[in-house]
């Protein structure tokens, strides 16, 4: 401490020439002396305190997911804005379909595995999906599902050029319902309603 004082009382700073194996005196003004303590305290303080962030426990995965869902409440305009966001094909048609498969969000299927659109486990295309319950593709958030959708959509919708087209594909690849079709253009007026 006594040579801390006297090397701030005469300005002076030791270095130590590694060429000529001597030290050398350098003068310093008092600003300058404060300013290199400052620093030094404030690395050392950093240094002591990140030992201490080792023992940080992380969140697990369930609640990590708990958390995301609790932040990412399903709504049908928040739904709808996924749609857009994502820049989802034919959105009217995926919305509708929505509407249906999930009857009309609220079936067990939507609530159990946060599958909107009744997809199933991918086995070939990418997927965001984690599994499957109840024979359906399970999702650890709905937008997860919009997510997937639109890698299911980047998959089939090569050679689609309209809406029409999209409906056909839809009737062929998708539904097993002969009514299918005809079900979502009855309800394709709901996304321009919202």
């Amino acid at each position: 401490m006594k040579k801390l004082l006297n090397t701030i009382r005469t300005n002076r700073l030791l270095l130590f020439d590694t060429n000529t194996l001597t030290q050398r005196s350098i003068k310093i003004t008092p600003i300058v002396f404060a300013f290199l303590l400052i620093n030094t305290l404030c690395v050392l303080t950093g240094f002591v305190s990140s030992t201490y962030m080792r023992d940080v426990t992380y969140l697990t995965e369930e609640q990590r997911i708990h958390i995301i869902n609790s932040l990412d409440k399903f709504s049908v305009k928040a739904y709808k804005q996924s749609l857009i966001d994502l820049n989802i094909k034919y959105p009217r048609v995926v919305f509708a379909q929505a509407l249906i498969e999930s009857g009309n969000f609220k079936s067990t299927i939507f609530v159990e595995n946060n599958n909107s659109l009744g997809m199933r486990e991918a086995k070939i295309r990418p997927s965001t999906n984690i599994g499957s319950n109840r024979n359906h593709a399970l999702y650890n958030t709905w937008r997860d599902c919009v997510v997937d959708y639109a890698l299911w959509q980047s998959y089939h919708l090569k050679n689609i050029h309209s809406e029409e087209e999209y409906l056909q594909l839809l009737g062929s690849i998708y539904a097993t319902n002969p009514n299918y079709i005809e079900s979502i253009r009855k309800n394709l007026y709901k996304f321009d309603k919202l």
